[in-house]
């Protein structure tokens, strides 16, 4: 026989069975998804890294005042190299902190990789002009 109200605390998602634990996986889908971010977070340094490597290549200057400050001292290579080092242990630093307070880790990798995902798409496209 059915309790009364179970339809509707099914409805509006309520835990009716106190012994099942809805938290541990719904923090281990964060964790993984914190994993995931810090990964493409990553990938996105390399990314562009490499993208102003070849239009800094081309003899287009840095936009970036602290990047074009590290390519004077350095070089191309070793200018990019170090912000993107800086960039990547940035990232690591970050995801270090996902289980103390989790939630701000998943919106700083969330809004780190949007803002290089935007950057990403300006290279490639600066890319397109300076080489079509």
């Amino acid at each position: 026989m059915r309790k009364k109200g179970y339809g509707i605390a099914l409805a509006m998602n309520v835990r009716v069975n106190p012994s099942v634990d809805l938290g541990k996986g719904s923090s281990e889908m964060k964790q993984a998804t914190i994993v995931t971010l810090a990964i493409v977070n990553i990938m996105l340094q390399f990314v562009d890294g490499l993208a102003s490597y070849h239009i800094l290549s081309a003899g287009v200057p840095e936009e970036n005042p602290l990047v074009a400050n590290y390519i004077a001292h350095w070089g191309v290579f070793g200018g990019l190299l170090y912000s993107k080092a800086i960039g990547c242990i940035l990232v690591i630093l970050i995801f270090m902190l996902r289980k103390r307070v989790e939630t701000v880790v998943v919106h700083g990798l969330t809004i780190m990789a949007c803002v290089y995902s935007i950057l990403a798409v300006l290279l490639i496209m600066k890319m397109v002009v300076l080489f079509a």
